[in-house]
């Protein structure tokens, strides 16, 4: 008898955050203080939603004063009825909080992940996973 195997296709996120809305700071703080985070979904450019096994990576927009990649994690839990998810940080986080990646490589993956300037309005932003793999390698070379 043949028993089926379950595949899991995981999404990757970016998320992007604005100074106006949620200071440096207390994304910092937050990070700090917590093991886990509920954040919110606002508007994002997708049918999907964050599931379970899903790759974020948070983003301080350019329009902020210092913009870039400032972590990344790993989604636990989409809490569809509030439009939030739970996550987890992973490393180095603690150190791009401090130390942002920002260069003319993650520009261009910013530029072709988020579209035109209307599109970037929104919070959440799916990413292929060519350019997943390559934003990966960036983040990890900008912090070993």
């Amino acid at each position: 008898m043949k028993t089926a195997k379950a595949t899991v296709f995981t999404s990757r996120w970016i998320y992007q955050m604005s100074e106006k809305v949620w200071k440096v700071e207390n994304y910092r703080r937050e990070i700090e203080e917590k093991e886990t985070l509920i954040w919110p979904i606002n508007r994002k450019l997708s049918k999907e939603y964050p599931a379970p096994g899903d790759l974020i990576y948070c983003y301080y927009a350019e329009s902020n004063k210092y913009p870039g990649i400032y972590g990344w994690g790993l989604v636990l839990k989409h809490f569809p009825e509030t439009r939030r998810f739970r996550w987890r940080p992973l490393e180095p986080t603690k150190q791009l909080m401090h130390d942002p990646w920002w260069d003319d490589t993650l520009k261009e993956m910013i530029f072709h992940i988020l579209g035109d300037k209307n599109q970037r309005r929104a919070t959440m932003f799916p990413i292929s996973s060519t350019l997943e793999t390559i934003i990966r390698r960036g983040l990890f070379t900008w912090t070993y």
